[in-house]
């Protein structure tokens, strides 16, 4: 990716497949957190639903949830306080189910599977690891938002 785009470009991977009902949307340059910068999730939710779950490298997970191009609800680990939003309910409930939240977490939690986790299993989410775990195809959407 470095090659072809500087580290800070915006480039993105889509998966959509089919009859899942969603469409995917992974950084190919994940430093740049492009699916979770705000703009984009408000364009990416007219009209639906989007949630996002970003990690930069060591950081701490965050989760936003949006609809119809609100942000409904953010998420920041690091703060180690529940969602806050104008609907964080939904959200919260579901990263409570997974291990979040808790005074002593367990040794082997891990915030980014975990929060994968809670919203696969709130919003119907499922990707097929076999469709993540080879290389990146060899087309990447540059994108910008103004």
């Amino acid at each position: 990716m470095a090659e072809h785009f500087s580290l800070d470009s915006w480039a993105v991977r889509v998966y959509c497949p089919e009859r899942a009902g969603w469409a995917y949307v992974f950084d190919a340059l994940p430093q740049v957190g492009v699916a979770f910068r705000e703009p984009v999730l408000k364009e990416l939710s007219r009209g639906t639903e989007a949630v996002s779950v970003w990690q930069l490298i060591a950081g701490p997970v965050r989760v936003a949830h949006a609809r119809d191009g609100e942000i409904l609800a953010l998420f920041d680990w690091g703060r180690f306080d529940p969602a806050s939003g104008k609907e964080p309910d939904r959200l919260n409930r579901a990263l409570e189910r997974v291990g979040f939240f808790l005074d002593e977490p367990d040794d082997d939690f891990s915030s980014p599977a975990a929060a994968l986790g809670a919203v696969e299993s709130e919003f119907g989410l499922a990707v097929d690891p076999r469709e993540v775990a080879g290389p990146l195809p060899t087309v990447v959407v540059p994108v910008r938002v103004d």
